[in-house]
């Protein structure tokens, strides 16, 4: 199983934001083992209306290189 990251886009370097809230109805976290390696799923990051939040981003490397937009300042977006 290859790790994933997520972490909030900062607004700035001096801003603390806490991590994002990751769902997904195809791999929830709930300490069961999901079969599907090579299957894709959506996953939701949620900034839970920290409103310094304005995207995420994620990745199999740390840091993670890939920036996807909230729907709204404090909001959600869901990747494949």
């Amino acid at each position: 199983m290859a790790a994933f990251s997520a972490a909030p886009a900062q607004a700035s370097a001096t801003s603390l934001i806490a991590e994002p809230t990751v769902t997904s109805a195809e791999y929830p976290d709930d300490g069961a083992w999901h079969p599907g390696a090579g299957l894709p799923g959506s996953f939701t990051f949620d900034a839970n209306g920290d409103s310094a939040v304005v995207g995420f981003y994620y990745g199999k490397t740390d840091p993670a290189g890939t920036f996807v937009a909230a729907n709204h300042d404090g909001g959600s977006a869901t990747v494949s």
